[in-house]
């Protein structure tokens, strides 16, 4: 695994090609740093991505970085990783995407998950 430092938190390059995105608590992510997660993502890989967000630290986000986020070409399949039953309500609220999405509250299934889609 390799870490790669964002302004807003973390992009770790997996080994098998999953890119996990940890944002760091308290930041209210707007679409600039989105657009900032994604460059990076972009320069690391090249074609589809598969994604995990793991939602270990509390953070919002903009609506308009949510819409850049589930319109996102790349994005193949992503795994929402939440830690709370409350996490799992607010993922309901994911606005709809373009790619598989999947909300789990064990990291080993939202990998295993990934590997597989």
């Amino acid at each position: 695994m390799i870490e790669h430092r964002i302004s807003i938190g973390l992009v770790i390059e997996h080994d098998d090609g999953i890119m996990e995105i940890v944002v760091d608590g308290g930041i209210n992510v707007d679409i600039d740093m989105v657009r900032e997660m994604l460059a990076k993502l972009e320069s690391i890989q090249q074609g589809r991505f598969r994604i995990l967000v793991n939602r270990q630290n509390s953070y919002s986000i903009s609506f308009a970085a949510q819409k850049l986020l589930s319109d996102y070409p790349a994005a193949h399949a992503v795994a929402v990783l939440t830690h709370s039953r409350l996490g799992m309500m607010f993922a309901r609220f994911i606005p709809k995407t373009r790619y598989n999405l999947k909300v789990f509250m064990d990291r080993d299934a939202a990998l295993y998950w990934l590997r597989n889609a």
